[in-house]
């Protein structure tokens, strides 16, 4: 999974800050809306489809290395709020929320990161 900079936000200096997160998979199925109604003959009548994304909140806990971790920090630090997700040869506007990053004692070099992606829409 990739966390890039909107072109927007690129445009404005920003292009440098993005995560690369490997062996990160996003479950980005979203969950199937379901509408019954009673006929007038007292059967029923069943209509399913398939919701977007948007609007969903994911969240992660992983171990980084010290380069991701910085990465990570930047994006926090940066003040934007819209990011771009790269997952599964889809591209997503989503919030970033870094919410925790601390370095593990025992582990050099490496890093406890959570982070919360709520899900804006899917670009076309």
């Amino acid at each position: 999974m990739k966390i890039l900079p909107t072109h927007a936000a690129a445009i404005a200096g920003y292009s440098a800050l993005s995560a690369y997160l490997p062996g990160v998979r996003l479950n980005l199925q979203a969950p199937k809306r379901v509408s019954v109604s009673n006929t007038i003959s007292g059967g029923a009548s069943v209509s399913a489809w398939t919701s977007t994304i948007a609007g969903q909140t994911r969240e992660l806990s992983l171990t980084v290395d010290a380069a991701t971790a910085q990465s990570l920090s930047d994006i926090h630090d940066s003040g934007i709020v819209r990011w771009v997700i790269a997952e599964q040869n889809r591209r997503f506007q989503a919030i970033v929320n870094v919410t925790n990053l601390t370095e593990i004692r025992d582990r050099p070099g490496k890093w406890e990161a959570s982070v919360e992606l709520t899900f804006i829409s899917e670009e076309q």
